[in-house]
């Protein structure tokens, strides 16, 4: 299963109508993963919605005689003009923490949304597609679509459910310190993030420390950078520090000010998770960026985020590199 097939099906899981419906089969994104030798194709897939209130996602199963393959895709925000919209949106800003299984501190605007699928989920693998623990499983989300993926899979791996890979497209951070450490040792391997230059989402919830000052701690910051693929060398090495040290230096000012609460607390305690593949200004792919450059490139797309976080956008960057 191809990256870019995950991402034709993040793209699906926006069909999800208010109704629970999967609407428009036919749509350009279908028929392009209709791709000769694979498994997704409008004629011979079966798919399930799930949904509850403004979370939703849907999951694909297909099958020939040799093999079995099941994609779980979670639909990523939705516009804020219906309540179901908006509650979607107050998922995205309510970025306190909660703990799963009083350890895993997760963000609790989205493990919500997950807790309320997970167990519709979990009983059509367990109980009706995947009876015979035979299925190669794809998790797979845009935007809090890609939230909701990482959260599941590790879901998944508490409960003893393998998972053969999880890819998504512009995520948010979605957890803390412990949940970052339990989740690479066990599914880094299997995880890609794809980031696109100048889109921002995939920057937030931050990593500000826990002083709430903007300075280079080398034991704070392994696991976020074993994450992002990034070494000491290449944080103490980057000309671009120093302006973004006080660049931030002056946002930490503010949140240390009179608005400190603790969801300004909790966002300095995010960690990213899988393996980064970065797709920089230049449209080439970086195994090794520069985190501080990574912020520099976000500068020009505040502009116009939109644009920069579209699946229109992440589509033309996989296809070029997958």
């Amino acid at each position: 299963m191809t990256d870019l097939q995950l991402l034709g099906a993040s793209a699906l899981a926006y069909n999800i109508s208010p109704d629970g419906n999967f609407c428009d089969t036919n749509n350009s994104y279908f028929k392009a993963l209709a791709i000769p030798g694979t498994f997704l194709h409008p004629s011979s897939t079966r798919y399930k919605v799930v949904k509850d209130n403004s979370a939703a996602c849907i999951l694909f199963k297909m099958e020939n005689k040799d093999e079995k393959k099941i994609i779980i895709s979670f639909r990523g925000t939705i516009n804020p003009s219906s309540i179901e919209g908006l509650n979607d949106w107050f998922n995205n800003l309510y970025a306190g923490f909660t703990e799963w299984n009083n350890q895993y501190k997760v963000h609790k605007g989205f493990a919500t949304e997950v807790d309320n699928l997970y167990p519709e989920i979990k009983n059509i693998l367990l109980n009706d597609w995947n009876q015979d623990n035979k299925a190669s499983i794809y998790i797979t989300g845009h935007s809090q679509g890609g939230a909701k993926a990482l959260l599941t899979a590790f879901k998944f791996y508490l409960d003893g459910i393998s998972v053969n890979k999880i890819v998504t497209f512009a995520a948010p951070n979605v957890g803390g310190e412990s949940f970052s450490n339990a989740y690479n040792q066990h599914l880094f391997d299997k995880t890609i993030r794809y980031q696109c230059a100048r889109d921002i989402v995939p920057m937030l919830p931050p990593n500000w420390g826990h002083e709430g000052k903007i300075t280079y701690d080398p034991s704070r910051s392994q696991q976020f950078m074993t994450a992002h693929n990034l070494s000491d060398k290449a944080l103490q090495s980057d000309p671009s520090w120093e302006i973004i040290k006080k660049i931030l230096n002056i946002i930490t000012a503010f949140a240390n000010g009179d608005l400190q609460n603790d969801i300004l607390k909790t966002l300095r305690d995010y960690y990213a998770v899988g393996i980064l593949r970065y797709i920089n200004t230049n449209n080439e792919l970086v195994s090794d960026p520069q985190y501080l450059s990574m912020m520099l490139d976000l500068i020009p797309g505040l502009s116009n985020i939109g644009l920069y976080h579209s699946l229109e956008t992440y589509k033309k960057y996989v296809d070029k590199h997958t």
